[in-house]
């Protein structure tokens, strides 16, 4: 992020909603984060505004953690996954949350 700061003063917080709570004083301009952190802070406060780059800015990955060498448990979550997105839950849910242009097929 550093690097691509022309010119802003990037501040590192090392508390839990410090970045929303010192945009929320006035002592930062802006904070930023990942589209779905956005969206349910968007739903969850009225002066928020999103400024969305006009391309895609870092892909962050996702997953889900599980002991290692449970494959029943890994196998079921393959299964689920694959399942509600064949029958159209994945999308659906995104939608509902304003998700679903971070969906991958």
């Amino acid at each position: 992020m550093k690097a691509k700061l022309k010119a802003a003063q990037l501040m590192v917080l090392d508390t839990p909603f410090a970045r929303e709570q010192e945009v929320a004083s006035g002592r930062a301009d802006v904070f930023m984060t990942d589209f779905p952190y956005s969206q349910r802070f968007l739903a969850n406060n009225d002066w928020a505004k999103l400024i969305a780059p006009p391309h895609t800015y870092h892909i962050t990955p996702y997953a889900y953690a599980m002991q290692p060498g449970d494959d029943a448990w890994h196998d079921r979550l393959e299964r689920f996954v694959r399942d509600i997105k064949q029958d159209g839950r994945l999308i659906s849910a995104a939608k509902h949350n304003k998700l679903d242009t971070i969906v991958s097929p």
